[in-house]
């Protein structure tokens, strides 16, 4: 609920990497600018009219968790599912065990509060277990494909790395028994540096700095960038002293 989905800063710019070819189509505020949210809209991003912004990986809005589920949220909303849809499967198992064993012996104990509330919690069980089962169903081309609901019903296709599962994220060091133990528990989703900037598709200036995505290579760091740029403002001073000289 209180996780952000991936929402597109106000400042992002494109990648290095694609920011010639969108200047050779006009630019980006002609090619990927979202006019709702008066910002850079990356390729894999939507806008998500209930919160008012560009999400990358939107999936859906989902009013359990009053939020939109997009690519840092994601692996939270399924494991929301998951839990509840395991909880449900539990209730019902010990309901229908403890009209299993009543129906053999009517005087055990517990047998005579059988009533109103064993038969809702039952249907509450029944209920939001097939809706919970039919959820995570649906998602399953999520996990496989890393393409999420609204890129099918688009018919969109990107290309994803093929190092990380873009709803969990990285593996881990200690082997695959390690790697699925952290898939089912909500810890926070982990990208490699350049695996976490081609999935967003995006990258924020850092301020102050005159970032222009064309000429930034990977190896350039936002200190030696801002360096740069306060080296450029001393000799812009030092040429106005001698013009007044």
């Amino acid at each position: 609920m209180l996780t952000n989905p991936g929402a597109v800063p106000s400042d992002a710019q494109p990648l290095p990497a694609e920011a010639a070819a969108l200047e050779e189509q006009g630019g980006w505020r002609k090619r990927r600018f979202c006019s709702r949210c008066k910002a850079f809209k990356p390729a894999r991003a939507h806008h998500d009219s209930v919160t008012g912004r560009c999400v990358v990986k939107l999936d859906h809005f989902c009013p359990w968790v009053n939020n939109a589920v997009g690519v840092f949220n994601h692996k939270f909303f399924l494991l929301f599912v998951l839990y509840t849809f395991l909880q449900c499967t539990y209730s019902l198992l010990l309901v229908l065990s403890r009209f299993v064993l009543c129906a053999h012996a009517a005087d055990a104990l517990g047998c005579s509060s059988l009533g109103v509330l064993t038969a809702l919690v039952m249907l509450e069980a029944i209920l939001f277990g097939l809706f919970t089962l039919c959820m995570l169903c649906d998602q399953c081309a999520v996990l496989t494909t890393n393409e999420t609901k609204i890129d099918r019903l688009k018919g969109e296709r990107h290309a994803a790395p093929t190092v990380v599962n873009e709803i969990f994220g990285e593996a881990s060091s200690r082997g695959w028994l390690c790697t699925y133990a952290m898939w089912l528990l909500p810890l926070r989703v982990k990208f490699p540096g350049e695996v976490k900037r081609e999935v967003l598709g995006f990258v924020v200036p850092p301020r102050g700095s005159g970032f222009d995505p064309k000429r930034i290579d990977r190896g350039v760091c936002g200190d030696e960038m801002e360096r740069g740029e306060a080296g450029g403002q001393r000799g812009e001073e030092g040429a106005e002293l001698q013009a007044h000289d």
